[in-house]
């Protein structure tokens, strides 16, 4: 008999077998200041280089009394600073550091024509625009289906004109004296190339924003394995769960997503289940699941009142534990009848959806369960013989196994027994041992105690600027079991 009770582990595995469902608010993520600072400093790593030596084009112009400038070799380079993202009321505050714009002349030839040409040719002559200037755009978000929008930024940078320097040049030769208009001539050329330089520092600016968007959707949008543990084999017994933004809010504390789930049949390829990093220092967010979402894997995966055989192919052993002989310590009317087969046939179901709700100063989920356990005698045929109905009261605990959230069942389950003989089936010896029922299933959840966590969910990793993560302890902010993200430096 003590075979009967895992076989309720079966009704958590067969939830792979449903059509998709979604489920609105099952999971959670927050990422605080920290945890923005993380993901800014990946998108700089990534895809913000600084500019070295860009070509700009020569010129030749004349002016200043006459002279005829001739630039040749013009270049430019962009020293970019800190890049941070800072949460604000229903917006993210981009804010990018421009150190230092260096415009460099290769040579310069000054011209005159009196009676004759005069000349002189200075070189390497530079102006630098130093900083931090910054460069700032608010940007909005929202949830369009199902991913992450932001509104494209509207980005300005203008050079300021009482931050140029010039220096230089490192040398002059020639008859034509130039060292009063020298600095004037690479002034005009920064502003001649200023409107080129700062379409490029905004470009390279404005590529930000949709790298942000990409790198939020990829941590909202996520596949998670949820492991139903095999107490008995069982075919695809781990669903996988796909989230995807159900809505977004952000304060001046940080940003927080609250996400659908869809539950898939298909498992994950090997290749693509989520990795996880290994250290811990600094608090970067929050990631949680909602228990409801364990009552919508096991209530509307399994359709309430639909029979499930405990069959030796899904349950081995089952019909030893079930022999007539091991079974009429129970129903001792079985020593009085004629079958024809030596084991009872047990089949299981919902009488009911279950419910889970969490237990916030404990960081415990209780779970209640009503389930009916069916004993089928086979005479010439299969007919129903005995019903059980199990009320369950079971009290779990959170805890974090491997990366991943586990709920592992406490030792004081409640079990509320009752049963009936099936219709039509009258007993030749009425009287049930329920107490002994009662002590055979709950054997059975001393067994499932001792087998450790019976679910896992992956968390899903956030991409934190290439640095270390993994999950703190976890405890229960209504109506999330959450666990805190840390990160160390990569």
């Amino acid at each position: 008999m003590r075979k009967i009770v895992a076989m309720i582990g079966v009704v958590c595995a067969w939830s792979t077998l449903a059509a998709e469902f979604d489920t609105q608010e099952a999971f959670y993520l927050y990422m605080n200041r920290a945890g923005l600072n993380l993901s800014a400093k990946e998108l700089q790593q990534q895809f913000l280089g600084d500019i070295n030596s860009a070509p700009l084009p020569d010129f030749d112009e004349k002016g200043w009394g006459g002279i005829r400038a001739q630039g040749r070799g013009l270049s430019y380079t962009v020293d970019f600073g800190d890049l941070k993202i800072v949460p604000a009321k229903d917006r993210l505050e981009l804010s990018l550091d421009v150190n230092f714009v260096r415009v460099h002349l290769n040579s310069v030839r000054f011209s005159k024509k009196l009676l004759v040409e005069i000349s002189s040719t200075c070189e390497n002559t530079a102006i630098e625009v130093n900083g931090p200037v910054k460069v700032g755009a608010h940007i909005g978000l929202s949830v369009n289906n199902g991913t992450v929008q932001l509104t494209t930024p509207n980005l300005s940078f203008p050079l300021p004109e009482d931050k140029y320097k010039v220096d230089g040049p490192s040398k002059c030769s020639g008859v034509l004296g130039v060292g009063h208009i020298i600095k004037l001539v690479v002034k005009e050329a920064l502003k001649r190339s200023r409107a080129t330089i700062e379409k490029k520092i905004v470009e390279q600016a404005s590529k930000l924003a949709p790298q942000l968007q990409q790198q939020l959707n990829q941590a909202v949008i996520r596949d998670i394995p949820f492991e139903v543990e095999k107490f008995i084999p069982f075919q695809d017994a781990s669903p996988v769960l796909r989230t995807s933004p159900h809505h977004v809010r952000i304060d001046s504390r940080g940003m927080e997503f609250v996400m659908n789930v869809n539950v898939a049949r298909d498992g994950l390829p090997q290749d693509e289940a989520p990795a996880w990093f290994d250290a811990a220092a600094t608090s970067v967010g929050q990631a949680g699941v909602n228990p409801q979402l364990f009552g919508e894997l096991l209530g509307k995966v399994v359709p309430v009142g639909a029979w499930i055989g405990l069959e030796e192919e899904l349950v081995p052993g089952v019909q030893e534990a079930m022999k007539i002989e091991h079974a009429a310590a129970i129903w001792p009317d079985l020593r009085q009848i004629r079958v024809t087969k030596n084991y009872l046939r047990p089949m299981i179901r919902f009488a009911g959806a279950p419910e889970f709700s969490v237990i916030a100063d404990e960081a415990l989920v209780r779970v209640k369960i009503p389930l009916e356990m069916l004993f089928q005698i086979h005479q010439n045929g299969w007919k129903n013989y005995y019903t059980f109905k199990l009320d369950l009261d079971l009290t779990t605990s959170l805890n974090i196994d491997a990366e991943k959230l586990g709920v592992a069942l406490k030792p004081q389950t409640v079990l509320n027994l009752s049963g009936e003989w099936a219709e039509g089936y009258v007993p030749q010896e009425s009287y049930v041992e329920s107490e002994v029922a009662e002590v055979v299933f709950l054997s059975l959840f001393d067994v499932l105690y001792a087998k450790g966590n019976l679910l896992k969910v992956d968390v899903p990793r956030v991409p934190f600027g290439g640095a270390s993560v993994s999950l703190s302890s976890p405890h229960v902010v209504a109506p999330y079991i959450r666990v805190g993200l840390e990160a160390s430096g990569s």
